[in-house]
């Protein structure tokens, strides 16, 4: 690993350890990651982040879900700890929430149409857009 990746993953596990008083929420190897890409169109993108995660050594704990019909996959019980990284949002239903922590992905560029009002909104409450 080099030093840089040692770096961003180090930024990344204390982005998500640390809740707003300072105080550790998650030891770092039980941190998990679940990857959601909104139809098969992202999966591929998907892949190529989880295969990322497992090449620095996360290969166990990132998780990929596809789909974006019926209820948001992180609006169930038992999930509030794992951090989301959303793949496609502009296809992500407007009656879902947002997770409670979650990176966005950027697929589309600034200038598509496809960056409305709720984009925007999900995109101010991430930890990051990658």
């Amino acid at each position: 690993m080099t030093k840089k990746m040692e770096k961003g993953l180090d930024l990344l596990s204390r982005a998500m350890i640390e809740d707003t008083l300072g105080e550790q929420r998650y030891e770092y190897s039980k941190t998990y990651f679940a990857i959601w890409c909104a139809d098969g169109i992202f999966a591929e993108t998907g892949r190529g982040l989880a295969d990322i995660f497992g090449l620095l050594g996360w290969h166990d704990q990132v998780y990929l879900v596809q789909g974006n019909k019926g209820s948001a996959p992180w609006a169930v019980e038992g999930v509030e700890h794992v951090i989301w990284i959303l793949v496609g949002v502009t296809h992500m239903p407007s009656d879902w929430s947002t997770p409670r922590l979650y990176f966005l992905y950027q697929m589309e560029q600034l200038c598509s149409p496809r960056i409305s009002k709720d984009y925007v909104k999900v995109a101010m409450g991430a930890l990051s857009i990658w």
